[in-house]
């Protein structure tokens, strides 16, 4: 086993060190997830959300017809087994799998659901050619093809943003002029856009150019036809606002822009290259390297990596000079290098350790049985319960909240208890629309948030209101205000208890 490293802490403030994992949510999965995601959200994956009711969808003969049925609500629960893991190549014949089954069982050339099929899979080989077994691509295409892939998901992160506001419920779908009883729109908008349009560009803007003239289009074009006051003018110019502040933000979510200034400041140290390679055995004639390190990790390989947490990230980071020091015993330039490159790394994480809290509590959360219903956005299309968002307004969920950790939306000193808002807002729309208290959700949502309460005061701090006296915990000085505020009002409500 690894001998621990004296004066190596197996945690690190609120991160855990280079020898510690966490269970719970699943790890990167090479963008898997993200690739299944984009497939349902694409207009022509309705038909594909969930597998193929023969009597509910009025084809009785269907099984006689399709022996292997697949479906992406049935990728999506493979992909969290962990059953592509080993395997990528799998995921893409399942994927392939369900537009075979759509071309095959519908057979008429007109047919919607046998074109939108074609249409798809068409769209998938495109982001799918070119990976290779393991998520490894060559050096020269696919970079460039990975680079343009990072815009469009940018894109698409401030789309959802924009999405989940209330104001754009008027500016889902093109206008209607006819159905809305405004016959003079088109005379006055020149070029209509709606948010439901730029979802479907998405992947075929070229620059952030075309992309923000699109979005700005969409209010600009409210804002001139609907007067100064109303309210579609209102929601135009607040969702402007929200838009403008969100775009003017460097590209990508928070801890990618975070993880790639720490990398940048970490290999600048590294003035000798020593960490920015993977060890190679054979040419610096240390045959015995793998015996010694059975973990490799080197600084551009974290570069080329994609990350589920950053835990994960600081777990790997640490972990580069770890191995240095575990394989460099004695005094010479790789073990000084080692700790002088580490003291910068550690001084640049420090600011985000909260982070680490933060997704401690989720990733548990997520492992919890009581999470099952929580985990993922409620689909009203997949679920069959179309009348799901004129119910709930603000939806939420652990991949949400995730999501929210990501792209810096839990911000000190407040996070701990933004982050909480956010679970007790999954049980309130969780039992608000399912309204009876004997519904097996309904109290699926009960059970689900008083386990995390007890995750959320572990991970944080707060003792349980039977134990008294209140323990004072030392932290940093960026948690101590809120920690003060807790045990003050613990102890007032100690006095008020008879």
């Amino acid at each position: 086993s690894r001998q621990r490293i004296e004066g190596w802490p197996e945690r690190v403030g609120s991160c855990p060190g280079p020898g510690a994992r966490r269970r719970g949510m699943p790890r990167g999965d090479g963008g898997l997830s993200s690739l299944l995601r984009q497939l349902r959200e694409r207009k022509q994956g309705r038909w594909f959300l969930r597998p193929v009711d023969p009597a509910l969808d009025g084809v009785p003969h269907y099984l006689s017809v399709i022996r292997s049925p697949m479906d992406f609500r049935t990728i999506g629960t493979k992909l969290e087994r962990g059953e592509y893991a080993s395997r990528r190549e799998a995921f893409a014949e399942d994927v392939r799998l369900v537009f075979r089954n759509a071309i095959e069982f519908n057979t008429a050339p007109d047919d919607p659901v046998r074109r939108d099929a074609r249409e798809l899979s068409q769209w998938f080989e495109s982001k799918w050619g070119g990976a290779s077994e393991g998520g490894a691509k060559k050096k020269d295409g696919p970079r460039k093809k990975q680079q343009g892939s990072t815009r469009a998901d940018e894109y698409r992160r401030v789309l959802r943003m924009l999405s989940d506001r209330p104001e754009a419920v008027h500016f889902a779908e093109p206008v209607d002029a006819v159905a809305l009883g405004i016959p003079r729109y088109h005379e006055v908008v020149a070029e209509p856009m709606d948010l439901g349009t730029i979802r479907e560009r998405l992947d075929r803007y070229r620059d952030d150019g075309e992309f923000e003239r699109d979005v700005r289009l969409v209010f600009s074009n409210a804002m001139l036809f609907n007067g100064e006051g109303s309210p579609v003018y209102e929601d135009a110019a607040r969702l402007s606002e929200a838009f403008e502040a969100a775009w003017g933000r460097p590209s990508g979510p928070f801890l990618v822009r975070e993880r790639r200034r720490v990398l940048e400041a970490t290999m600048a140290k590294d003035a000798y290259g020593v960490f920015k390679v993977p060890v190679d055995p054979v040419a610096m004639g240390i045959p015995d390297y793998l015996d010694v390190i059975k973990e490799p990790m080197d600084l551009g390989t974290m570069a080329a990596k994609e990350y589920a947490t950053w835990t994960e990230f600081v777990r790997d980071g640490r972990l580069v000079f770890r191995n240095a020091l575990e394989y460099n015993t004695k005094k010479g330039p790789v073990r000084l290098a080692a700790i002088e490159v580490s003291k910068l790394f550690e001084s640049l994480v420090a600011p985000l350790s909260y982070v680490c809290d933060l997704e401690e509590v989720v990733e548990k959360a997520y492992a919890l049985d009581e999470s099952l219903f929580f985990r993922q956005p409620v689909d009203p299309v997949a679920l069959g319960i179309p009348e799901y968002p004129t119910i709930i307004a603000r939806p939420m969920s652990l991949d949400d909240m995730f999501r929210k950790i990501r792209d810096g939306e839990y911000a000190p000193p407040t996070h701990a208890d933004l982050l909480k808002a956010d679970a007790d807002l999954v049980v309130t729309n969780a039992q608000t629309f399912n309204a009876d208290p004997s519904h097996p959700i309904h109290r699926a949502a009960a059970d689900f948030q008083a386990a995390f309460h007890r995750i959320w005061d572990a991970v944080f701090g707060h003792p349980p209101r039977e134990e008294a006296p209140v323990v004072v915990v030392v932290e940093p000085p960026l948690e101590q205000p809120l920690r003060q505020r807790r045990q003050q009002q613990q102890q007032q409500q100690h006095q008020l208890q008879p």
